[in-house]
């Protein structure tokens, strides 16, 4: 960076529900005078209603409990839900958000669990909502 530039910006990208930490080190470190005099942060909210958006993909399993990633059994006394296969999004997910499913529609997560997303209502349909169609949630 310049040596007499009085304002940096930096750029910084910040995943929702984890920690981002900024370390500055100035080199050589025996003669580097490195002195922050004041720090902000600016959220830049995208503009398109798409940038909120997330596809998730019902995880590809069947068994006794699952079929297309779909809760089938009496799991939790017969709620709607389903496993997910994108566990990189799991941090960003929480109860409350909005979850809409490709056949079944509008939904709202109640609960998290590993990588299971417990949905309000009934239950989904493991052909339409299941693997591989996909699944978008809005982040707000």
């Amino acid at each position: 960076m310049p040596p007499n530039a009085t304002h940096w910006y930096v750029p910084l990208e910040h995943k929702l529900g984890t920690r981002s930490v900024l370390e500055l080190q100035a080199y050589p470190a025996n003669r580097a005078k490195l002195v922050v005099e004041s720090c902000q942060a600016q959220l830049f909210a995208p503009v398109d209603e798409f940038a909120f958006n997330r596809r998730l993909t019902p995880a590809n399993i069947s068994n006794a409990n699952w079929h297309n990633g779909i809760a089938i059994a009496p799991l939790d006394n017969y709620r709607a839900g389903m496993a997910i296969a994108n566990l990189e999004i799991l941090p960003e997910l929480y109860p409350g958000m909005d979850i809409e499913f490709a056949s079944s529609g509008k939904r709202k997560i109640i609960e998290i669990k590993d990588n299971q997303v417990w949905v309000t209502s009934t239950s989904l349909n493991p052909i339409t909502d299941g693997y591989p169609q996909h699944v978008t949630v809005t982040l707000r």
